[in-house]
């Protein structure tokens, strides 16, 4: 990074693929150089790579979808953002709120249990929400992590303008790289600030329990949880999930070795996942042989859709018997043996 900033390193396919062939999680600084600044560093140098015209392709297609369709996948997966409606209750939503829930991309069309759990949960409590559906759109992250700093502003401008119409006074996510991208990477990179606080749907339920707005039957399993780094390193939220899954009766704990500033990275984020996937799931598969089978615990719970699903197909390739899921779904069954 050093050698290209300064002119003293030519640009090549390989120096290409050594800055974008990493998950940006920052486990690298976390315990041995907490004041260097690496995430921070290859997003500038990859922007860099972006300006001399040596974005990745696979990045170029992803900001263009998502500025013209709203998605990174295109049309075709935004045409699926609504399939968890199917599965909640109430299923009508009112163009304003006092609370919008922010499903994102991922949440709608490849972890879908989380975004029904979620929106049950809220119902149960009695929040006052309301969502985007197809007209919500993407956050950015991927535009921010691969260098598109221009495109990522763009479209922050999109979105500001539709959560405004909503006049929610808050924001809840269930995704670990929205609730990032919306509280540090819009002011810090793009100068764009949210015109509503915003909180990880941990910290919004967490608060939901201590004002009595939730009630829980027995969840007899034995978990542990995953760190999303988007979630500890980058916003420091590590309590929230964990105090509400204690509130659970008979849910058994049980911590990981490597857990909060020092978890091992799943290997889904920075855009890894999309640039190379071998490469991403090899790191799930170290995070699950490592650090979560010699718990004997049944199921593997998170924060974060990419963690969910990268974490859930390796263990399905690498045959690991384990239930891989949101931490709100855990708690939708938990409340559920007690309201229905």
């Amino acid at each position: 990074m050093r050698g290209m900033t300064r002119g003293e390193l030519p640009i090549s396919p390989k120096t290409v693929e050594i800055l974008y062939t990493c998950s940006n999680c920052g486990l690298c600084f976390a315990e041995c150089l907490q004041h260097t600044e690496f995430p921070e560093a290859i997003r500038a140098t990859r922007r860099q790579l972006t300006l001399q015209g040596h974005t990745p392709q696979i990045f170029k297609v992803a900001a263009e979808n998502i500025l013209k369709a709203g998605d990174p996948g295109g049309p075709s997966s935004r045409k699926r953002r609504l399939s968890w409606l199917g599965m909640v209750s109430k299923q009508r939503f009112e163009k304003t709120a006092d609370v919008l829930y922010w499903v994102g991309c991922t949440v709608a069309t490849r972890t879908s249990k989380t975004a029904k759990a979620t929106a049950n949960i809220l119902n149960c409590a009695e929040v006052n929400f309301t969502v985007l559906g197809e007209k919500e759109g993407c956050c950015g992250y991927v535009l921010l992590a691969s260098g598109l700093w221009d495109e990522a502003k763009k479209n922050a401008k999109k979105l500001i303008e539709k959560v405004g119409k909503t006049r929610a006074q808050l924001i809840v996510t269930s995704c670990a790289g929205c609730y990032y991208t919306f509280t540090k990477l819009f002011p810090e990179i793009i100068d764009v600030e949210m015109p509503c606080d915003v909180l990880h749907t941990s910290q919004f339920i967490e608060e939901l329990i201590g004002e009595g707005r939730l009630d829980f039957g027995s969840f007899n399993e034995k978990v542990t949880y995953h760190d999303p780094c988007s979630l500890g390193r980058h916003t420091n939220v590590y309590d929230s999930p964990r105090n509400v899954l204690s509130e659970i009766p008979n849910l058994q704990f049980v911590e990981m070795s490597l857990s909060k500033s020092r978890s091992r990275c799943c290997g889904g984020g920075g855009g890894l996942w999309s640039y190379d996937n071998r490469v991403s799931m090899n790191s799930a598969f170290d995070r699950l042989a490592k650090d979560v089978v010699p718990l004997r615990v049944n199921v593997l719970a998170t924060a974060c859709p990419t963690c969910q699903m990268n974490l859930r197909y390796s263990s399905t390739r690498n045959s690991i018997t384990i239930e891989v899921c949101d931490f709100a779904e855990i708690v939708e069954t938990a409340m559920v043996n007690v309201h229905y």
